[in-house]
Formats: structure tokens, C-alpha cells, sequence
């Protein structure tokens, strides 16, 4: 999950909505508007089992790194938005002079176990997926990577797993095109 509007004003905003799909039977990660130990805390305690650290972690990544320590690599995942390769920062609104792959480097060094990776070009396009900048935010952290950006098909689900095959890749993240029902979650499961 993430809350757009806590990633725009870097404020938790939809945090009990996130707290109630907690209480599901499923595993809930939540990222945006997560700048503060006690944002990460007040999920994790609430049932979250991971939380995401996107800004943050470009705009003070020691501090980042602390929390890495703190909580665990298994409950922080690095969240990398980028736009021609670079990381993009406050909802997608400035983007930094560090490279992807070069927060990805840092990070894995550091401990970082998970990241997502988002392609700003191509999320919401349903285009088809950056499988090229996955592949080397994948290479150049040596850590799970989740692809999120342009899933518009089946297809796009396949060779995102066909370019997983032996890489850490550990899968996708669906948001429109479910909801414009391009295809089904139990669809999706099955590739």
C-alpha cells in the first residue's frame, strides 16, 4: 500500500486505513509519508509487516540506515522511485542527483535486504514494465527487488518473471490495471 497523499505532504495521513487492512489475513507493507521513527513504529506495532522508506532514505540515508538497524532489514524496505534513472524524492515531485543504482549500492552495503523499485515513466501507463532498469537496480544491490511500473497485461507479469529467473527479482506490484479489470488477481497469482 501507499499512502499518496502522506508521500505528497511527508505526513502520515491514510495511516488508519492501512491499519485496518493490517487487521486482514494478508501481509500489508505501507510507504509514503514515513519519516520518522516513530511513523515506522506506530505501523509496525499496529501490524504492518514491513515499511517502506523512500525520501527518507535519499534525504538522510544515515538516518535511514538507523532505522535499517533498529527495526530490521526484514521490516524496512528501500523504496526507489526514478525517473531516467535517477531518484525522485516527495511523491515524485523533485528528483535528486543520485542514480538508482547507486541508492541501491549503498543501501545492500548497509544491510537493506528489499527493495521496490518504481519507474515513474511507466507506472500508471500499463506500457509495460522498465525489465532493463530492473535488471540493473538488481545487479547493482544484489538484494530482493520488487517491480512496480507499467503492468498492463499478463504479459507484462510473464517476463517480469522470465527476467527473474535466476536474479533476485521477488515480483510485481498491480494497481491499475486490476482496477480498470485489464485481468484478475487469481489471473495474475497464476502466472
Amino acid at each position: 500500500m501507499v499512502d499518496l497523499d502522506g508521500a505528497k505532504d511527508g505526513v502520515r495521513i491514510n495511516d488508519q486505513v492501512v491499519i485496518e487492512a493490517a487487521k486482514l489475513p494478508v501481509k500489508v507493507q505501507i510507504g509514503g509519508g514515513i519519516r520518522t521513527r516513530e511513523d515506522i513504529e506506530h505501523y509496525l506495532s499496529n501490524g504492518v509487516s514491513r515499511v517502506i522508506i523512500g525520501s527518507l532514505a535519499i534525504r538522510n540515508p544515515e538516518l535511514a540506515v538507523s532505522f535499517i538497524e533498529e527495526f530490521g532489514a526484514e521490516k524496512i524496505v528501500i523504496g526507489i522511485d526514478a525517473k531516467d534513472g535517477m531518484a525522485a524524492t516527495e511523491g515524485w515531485i523533485e528528483t535528486s542527483s543520485q542514480s538508482a543504482t547507486d541508492v541501491a549500492k549503498f543501501f545492500a552495503s548497509k544491510g537493506a535486504k528489499h527493495f521496490i523499485y518504481t519507474d515513474i515513466a511507466t507506472d500508471g501507463t500499463l506500457q509495460g514494465p522498465n525489465i532493463d532498469a530492473n535488471k540493473k537496480l538488481v545487479s547493482a544491490g544484489q538484494a530482493e527487488v520488487i517491480v512496480s511500473g507499467g503492468i498492463g497485461t499478463l504479459d507484462d507479469i510473464r517476463s517480469v518473471k522470465k527476467a527473474a529467473a535466476g536474479s533476485p527479482i521477488a515480483g510485481v506490484i498491480i494497481g491499475k490495471a486490476l482496477y480498470e479489470k485489464r485481468f484478475t488477481l487469481e489471473e495474475a497469482l497464476s502466472c
